[in-house]
């Protein structure tokens, strides 16, 4: 059952999305294929805009297309390559 709080807990986890993808990993200029429900559990579009808003969060830019409805290509252009 629910319980109300008086305030907001101080030592809570933090979870999300982007704790549980290995962007490092990920955005480390590299050509990476990503596949839905293996890598990543958002739907296609969500994954997509993560990708894109942690390669910002990175300073950097990146590359993405999708191959189909479960599969998706990401490269992160690394500095020396946004002249």
């Amino acid at each position: 059952m629910a319980e109300k709080l008086d305030q907001w807990p101080s030592n809570r986890v933090r979870r999300g999305a982007y704790s549980r993808y290995p962007w490092e990993q990920w955005l480390d200029g590299n050509i990476w294929k990503l596949t839905k429900d293996e890598d990543f559990f958002a739907d296609m579009r969500s994954m997509r805009i993560m990708v894109y808003k942690k390669a910002k969060d990175k300073n950097t830019r990146c590359n993405t297309t999708v191959i189909d409805e479960n599969t998706m290509v990401i490269q992160a252009i690394m500095e020396e390559e946004n002249v």
